[in-house]
Parts: C-alpha cells; structure tokens; sequence
C-alpha cells in the first residue's frame, strides 16, 4: 500500500513537473469566459487543450476571440511605457499638436505641446464669421495610480488626473487652463505604444478683446470662457530609454 502511494505521487509530481514545462496558452473565448492550458491537437482552428487539472477540453474555431502564449497572471504591468515618449493629439486646447512626453516617476508624466489652432471670430455689425489661424504652447502633467490588466478587452489600463496650462500667441492671444480626469490604455503586448484620454473643465481668457485693434471682433466677446476640454493623445513611447 505504501509503496504504490509513493508511486502515485511521483507520477502526480511528474505531471505537474511536465504540465508547468510546457507551453501554456490562454484562450478567451467570444461568450466572455476564458481557459488556460496546453495545446495538445491543432486542426485548423480548432484546438484541443489539456488543462493543468488533466482535463483534455475541444474548442472549436468560431467560438474562439483571442488565443495568446502565457497564462493570465504573466501579464507585468510594468513592461509598458519608458521614460520617454512622442505624443500626437487632436482637440484639447487646439485642432492637433505634437507633445514631448517625460516620466520622472512611475506614475508622474511631464508634458510639453505644440500646436495648431483655430480663433473663431465673430463681427456682429455685419453678421460674419472668420477663422484665424495661429500657434499654442502647452505644458501640464499626468499622474496615473496604479496599471491594472483588463482580461476581457485585452488592455493594460491606468486612471489619473491631469492638469494643463495653455497659451495661443499672435494677435488673437488667449490663456488657458484645464484639468481633470486621464486614462491610458496599452493593447496586451504593444508595450512602446498608448492611447490618452483627458476630459474635464476647461477655462479660457481672452486677451485680446481687451485690445482695441481687435474691433469688432472684440465687441461683446466675453473675456473669459468655461467650456470641456476633451483631448485624445496617441503616444509612442521612445522603449531603448
């Protein structure tokens, strides 16, 4: 009796020994659920899959989203990103602009922007409307808590907080301030590559309809406007750094 014990727990032992030796792969699944093991018969697209409990499971093709190397709990946040990065991004305080992003933290970002932008300008003598282009500058911060992995969508995901000061140069100057909620989002395994999203308040100062040479653009322009600040930002992240 002691004897054959022994015996089955080294062939327990050597299952297990086998099973963590082998290529473990995860399968997500369309319906949401998701299974790990190894990948035993592969016909077409359809597999069959022996679990780490010995079980031998047959997923067929349609019914498969995603099938990827590594188990759920291999994913480290922390691969993503470097310290430096390229951002470019439309709306926010302009039409589009580039952004040198820097990471003196984990999870502080320093942001510099340049930008692109439009004046709307109204004469409301002769009931026209005018657009002028000029130059912003931009400079703020992001901070971020803590990455976490979505498994359903496949994403590394941080919330934060952002805060942004801008300022539109030439004749039709303006200063601007906004701050509020950011998420950026990594696609499992682009480690050098992200998306950014700032929303939350922003407030404007018109300079220059205190300027008599604006007339009449200036007349009943108000000096100071709040409106939401929504900013999309792709970023490259610069990965030898």
């Amino acid at each position: 009796m002691m004897k054959r014990s022994i015996t089955l727990f080294f062939l327990l032992f050597w299952a297990a020994l086998t099973y963590s030796q082998s290529i473990v792969h995860t399968f997500y699944m369309r319906d949401g659920s998701i299974f790990e093991g190894e990948i035993i018969e592969k016909k077409g697209n359809n597999y069959r899959v022996r679990t780490s409990t010995g079980n031998e499971l047959e997923f067929e093709g349609h019914r498969i989203k995603e099938v990827v190397v590594g188990t759920v709990g291999d994913e480290n946040t922390d691969d993503y990103g470097a310290k430096q990065a390229i951002g470019i991004s439309i709306l926010g305080p302009a039409v589009f602009g580039v952004h040198f992003r820097y990471e003196p933290t984990n999870e502080l970002f320093l942001d510099a922007g340049l930008h692109y932008n439009w004046t709307l300008l109204q004469d409301r003598f002769a009931d026209e409307i005018s657009i002028e282009s000029g130059i912003t500058i931009s400079g703020g911060l992001d901070y971020f808590f803590k990455r976490f992995y979505k498994i359903k969508k496949q994403k590394v995901r941080a919330n934060g907080i952002f805060l942004n000061a801008n300022h539109t140069l030439g004749e039709y100057d303006a200063t601007g301030v906004s701050f509020g909620w950011a998420s950026e989002y990594f696609k499992r395994g682009r480690y050098g590559r992200s998306f950014l999203l700032e929303l939350g308040p922003n407030i404007v100062q018109k300079h220059w309809v205190n300027d008599p040479s604006t007339f009449p653009y200036n007349h009943e322009e108000p000096e100071f406007v709040l409106s939401i600040n929504i900013r999309l930002v792709w970023v490259f992240y610069m990965m030898g750094n």
